[in-house]
């Protein structure tokens, strides 16, 4: 047919494209979500161009392959046509081969040139950047460079227009320091922590009540370059936090929290994240069987604000859960784990779904809620602790 193409030359660029069929009236690409430096894959992000209008069929041949299992019969991947609003693809078509393997076919509606396709909505320092466009009272700093040279940046709130405050030693004011993007593929937590940046911007007493420290890209490497990110070669970020780190963006973030914890009261460290492909749930991780109960509790506690502040429709039946999974690194050696070991102090990771809850597809939108109900949740402990 001529001139269409399949791209992954952009940032958060992936996918294996293993096969293309062009007809008249509609197009079907079969990818695979490629696991680039990682055992198990999941994220993809590709476009394709030269669509004259034409249905778009995106059919994903490694199912089993992806961290949750091979059903995907459940899931909602994303599109977006020409530029337009990021939306939900309907429930797939499931196909099985010959020997019984499982592939999940979307289809995206005609009436487009070009189609951009994604296991969920993508999130890059583009982004970070409208979002810091409109929020201005964030103000960025390098603390060093990745593994592959590029800048990693944590941002600090304004304490009090026009005035910049990141604290200082003795600052009475409690303290919050949160990271997204460990794992370069888990996006949802990138929008929930969009939500509290816009939110706290827009509200001067919330932002007030707190001194804010965040992270939004730490495996900047692989949010670019478009990896999953998850348990990667060599190490993965979040199982790098030994007492010696492993990885150098862990190296310079222990010394960044080390200085946080002297700016302020600290109070909490929060961790985003995303669970398995198929999970609608949005949750907090209780420490593993074993660790002290004081974390136990502090960790609890959070998990019940954070309950508590989210809305009815983006709540699931789960609101917390003790991890059991086995991990392919030393347990103890998550930021939560070591944070809670350095400084007697609770680190909590929440998970937030690529889908949504059983009865309800999140939206761009309903994440940045999330990050509102979470931001809601942070500042009413912060006021029970007053200067």
């Amino acid at each position: 047919m001529g001139h269409f193409l399949v791209r992954t030359d952009f940032r958060g660029g992936n996918a294996i494209i293993c096969d293309v069929a062009e007809g008249p009236e509609r197009v079907r690409v079969d990818f695979a979500a490629d696991p680039r430096n990682c055992p198990e894959a999941l994220w993809f992000d590709f476009r394709a161009e030269g669509l004259r209008g034409r249905e778009l069929t995106c059919r994903l041949l490694n199912a089993e392959q992806t961290l949750g299992g091979e059903d995907w019969s459940g899931n909602h991947p994303v599109y977006r046509g020409d530029a337009g609003d990021w939306l939900r693809c309907p429930s797939p078509a499931e196909e099985l081969s010959p020997s019984g393997r499982r592939s999940f076919a979307y289809t995206v509606p005609a009436g487009f040139e070009t189609v951009e396709f994604a296991h969920c909505y993508p999130y890059q320092p583009e982004d970070l950047e409208k979002t810091l466009e409109a929020a201005s009272v964030w103000q960025g700093e390098v603390l060093g460079y990745s593994h592959r040279g590029r800048p990693l940046r944590r941002y600090v709130s304004e304490f009090a227009r026009p005035a910049f405050s990141a604290g200082h030693p003795g600052d009475p004011r409690p303290g919050f320091y949160l990271l997204a993007r460990q794992h370069a593929g888990e996006t949802p937590g990138s929008w929930v922590l969009d939500g509290l940046l816009r939110h706290l911007a827009e509200d001067d007493s919330a932002r007030a009540a707190a001194l804010w420290w965040v992270v939004p890209f730490v495996n900047i490497d692989d949010v670019v370059e478009g990896s999953y990110g998850k348990d990667p070669f060599p190490c993965d970020c979040n199982r790098a936090w030994h007492t010696i780190p492993l990885r150098t963006e862990t190296k310079l973030l222990q010394a960044d929290i080390a200085r946080w914890t002297k700016c302020c009261r600290p109070c909490l460290l929060i961790d985003l994240h995303a669970p398995g492909h198929r999970e609608r749930e949005t949750y907090v991780h209780l420490p593993r069987e074993g660790r002290s109960g004081q974390e136990q509790a502090l960790v609890l506690d959070f998990a019940r604000r954070f309950r508590d502040a989210l809305p009815c429709e983006l709540r699931g039946e789960k609101w917390w859960e003790r991890p059991t999974y086995p991990s392919r690194f030393t347990v103890g050696s998550t930021v939560t784990s070591w944070f809670y070991d350095t400084y007697a102090l609770p680190g909590a990771g929440v998970e937030t779904s690529y889908q949504g809850t059983a009865e309800r597809d999140y939206t761009i939108s309903d994440y940045g809620r999330l990050g509102q109900a979470l931001a809601a949740s942070l500042v009413q402990l912060a006021r029970e602790r007053p200067l």
